[in-house]
This record gives structure tokens, C-alpha cells and sequence, in this order.
């Protein structure tokens, strides 16, 4: 019922243009998250979060 008003009134665009939006959203936040060099980065805002402001060589050092 839904689909068949839908089709007649010309709505049958934007549910697909939306789905479609929303994949390719979500591809580039999963290779914005997944670059090369991004682990090294992450790993300075996870320290930042726990509160640890030296990393493990100047611990050492």
C-alpha cells in the first residue's frame, strides 16, 4: 500500500538517494578511522583520555 502511494505521487527517489547517501557516509568514516598512520594518532587521544600525558619511552627515560 505504502510503496504503490509512493510510486504514484513520485517519493520513490529520496528513499534510495538517502540509503545511498548514508552507505558512502559510512565507507569513508570506516577509511577515515582505518588510513594508514592513523594508529599513532589514536594512541596520543587514548592517552589523553586515560589522563597519561608521557608515553612509554619517556617512562622510561
Amino acid at each position: 500500500m505504502i510503496r504503490l502511494v509512493m510510486e504514484r505521487s513520485g517519493l520513490t527517489l529520496w528513499p534510495v538517494l538517502s540509503f545511498v547517501i548514508f552507505l558512502v557516509s559510512c565507507a569513508l568514516m570506516l577509511a577515515w578511522l582505518y588510513r594508514p598512520g592513523a594508529a599513532p594518532f589514536y594512541g596520543r587521544l587514548a592517552r589523553m583520555a586515560l589522563g597519561e600525558d608521557r608515553t612509554d619511552a619517556e617512562k622510561e627515560g
